[in-house]
């Protein structure tokens, strides 16, 4: 008599193969979102930095120097370093007192911006990172801040970020060159 069919151990060395390409299958298929996942959030760490540092090299670019409106001490200045490195404090393009500074009062460390150091309405006050950043680090150093040397002002800041909840993290440092030429007055 002819019987058809598979008989146990072959049975069992099939599923045996079938469980194993079926388990490869999926774990390269969860590896392959993981990575998907981690760029993202990395591309987004990045396009986030790179937006703020472009937005506060803009600022100090165009920075004016201090002729008597009293916000940078002493007067005749660029740039004025505050909170022990951490802020910038300077007169933009519209003659108004500008600061950018490092808040880690919270939780997390955030980057802020106020965009009129004399009023001390809490509006001017300006998240400059989103909710999705921890700033860890930023610091402020200077190059020919005043009038008592021969070089033109200019701005360096780093900046540490990571995401919130991630692993990724990124450094970020520039130096920013005032446009407008330190002639002495």
């Amino acid at each position: 008599m002819k019987s058809f069919g598979f008989t146990l151990v072959e049975l069992l060395v099939g599923v045996a193969i079938f469980s194993l390409v079926g388990g490869a299958s999926i774990n390269l298929l969860v590896s392959g979102l993981s990575i998907q996942r981690d760029s993202f959030e990395k591309q987004q760490l990045f396009d986030q930095t790179s937006l703020l540092g472009e937005y506060m090299s803009r600022a100090l670019r165009q920075a004016r120097k201090e002729l008597g409106l009293g916000c940078l001490s002493p007067s005749k200045v660029n740039y004025q370093i505050t909170l022990s490195g951490k802020g910038i404090r300077f007169i933009d393009k519209d003659s108004k007192c500008r600061e950018f500074f490092f808040d880690d009062t919270g939780s997390y460390g955030i980057l802020r911006e106020d965009t009129d150091v004399f009023d001390a309405a809490p509006s001017t006050l300006v998240n400059l990172t989103s909710n999705d950043l921890d700033v860890e680090a930023l610091n402020f150093s200077l190059q020919g801040a005043d009038q008592t040397d021969t070089l033109q002002p200019r701005a360096t800041f780093s900046l540490h970020v990571k995401a919130r909840g991630s692993t990724p993290a990124l450094f970020f440092q520039t130096t920013i060159s005032q446009r407008r030429f330190d002639v002495q007055e």
